[in-house]
């Protein structure tokens, strides 16, 4: 039995090799999926020094 099911091909848009400004490339990515450039991504090592904070609140007489 034949395969009846029509196989779109997705075509992109050319990642740009530079965005001249942060609103340029916010409103390349507001329009774009990241997950369709997935071979322009690297592995990066990163770490972070997460910090609990504790936030006391005045409300009248009361401290939160």
């Amino acid at each position: 039995m034949p395969n009846t099911r029509s196989k779109t091909i997705k075509t992109r848009d050319p990642l740009p090799e530079h965005f001249d400004s942060l609103e340029e490339a916010a409103e390349f990515w507001d329009t774009h999926d990241s997950g369709d450039y997935e071979e322009y991504f690297k592995d990066v090592e990163c770490k972070f020094d997460i910090k609990k904070r504790t936030y006391l609140i005045s409300s009248g007489r009361h401290t939160l």
